[in-house]
């Protein structure tokens, strides 16, 4: 299957304290880590970024796409990616998840079939921003963001991801743990003492 692959790193970083796409880490920004692994497996590879987030000169083959929405949201990004990416499936991850694990992310793709979603379920959480979406998904994900954005309702991913609306394939830790027993896959870095 060919994937397109979007890094979000457009976040604000405040918990962090300094831009994380800058961030070194064991001698290059934590964002070309994230591209590097994605780089293995995905066909496309885009950045989604707002336009003042500083970022590392990224590989001539990134595409740097700025969040086309105002909502402060993850869904942002996610909408953004699905509207430009070239391929059917979009493996979204955030800028912050050092450990991408290849293997884990074609198993994933074979997982797709007929759903909208493929997400891996961890410490009873969905990681949403370790996930597949189908690029046809779009009217439908834009239909929250258009919530989102006139107030009328305060969603995070986890219930917009649980909306009937969506053919979602959750991934349980029994399945997922074959090729990443540790669950790294999923670390994301809020402080650099992580």
């Amino acid at each position: 299957m060919n994937l397109t692959g979007a890094v979000l790193a457009g976040g604000r970083s405040r918990r962090f304290g300094e831009p994380k796409a800058m961030y070194e880490w064991q001698g290059k920004p934590l964002a070309l880590h994230v591209l590097d692994a994605l780089g293995s497996v995905c066909t496309e590879r885009l950045a989604i970024a707002k336009p003042d987030t500083p970022l590392p000169p990224l590989p001539s083959d990134v595409r740097l796409l700025y969040d086309e929405f105002e909502a402060q949201h993850p869904l942002s990004g996610i909408l953004t990616a699905l509207r430009h990416a070239r391929c059917e499936w979009v493996f979204v991850c955030a800028v912050d998840m050092p450990f991408l694990n290849p293997a884990l992310i074609r198993w994933m793709a074979q997982q797709a079939e007929t759903y909208d979603i493929v997400v891996p379920e961890s410490d009873e959480r969905l990681q949403p921003l370790h996930a597949l979406y189908r690029r046809a998904v779009y009217a439908t994900l834009r239909s929250f963001q258009d919530a989102l954005h006139s107030h009328e309702r305060r969603l995070s991913m986890q219930a917009i991801l649980r909306s009937p609306e969506l053919r979602v394939r959750v991934l349980t830790p029994d399945e997922w743990r074959v090729y990443d027993p540790d669950g790294r896959s999923f670390t994301n870095w809020n402080a650099p003492s992580e």
